[in-house]
């Protein structure tokens, strides 16, 4: 795939890239900024998980989680209870392998 684009677009795009990356990082938000935006996302995360709504929901899908990780080793469990069963009770049968 690379051997469809000529390698002069590819540069033109590698370059484009870098000046954007290179604006944002530097020209558009500095390393000031870019900490006074972790803190404020920080601070609005934190005040978000205080929420009862968000407490209630967060205790709804880990019990659903719970729930699930229950029902699942559940089935695993009988199934291989099943195929013991299977195997003891034909045990004595040889079985052709069709192909």
């Amino acid at each position: 795939m690379k051997d469809a684009v000529p390698q002069q677009h590819r540069d033109k795009a590698n370059d484009q890239f870098e000046r954007g990356r290179r604006f944002l990082s530097e020209e558009y938000f500095p390393e000031e900024r870019r900490d006074q935006f972790i803190f404020r996302g920080k601070k609005v995360i934190m005040e978000c998980q205080k929420h009862d709504d968000y407490q209630s929901s967060m205790r709804w899908l880990l019990d659903t989680l719970r729930q699930y990780a229950k029902h699942s080793r559940f089935t695993v469990e009988s199934g291989e209870d099943k195929i013991t069963e299977i195997t003891s009770v034909c045990g004595s049968y040889s079985f052709a392998i069709l192909n």
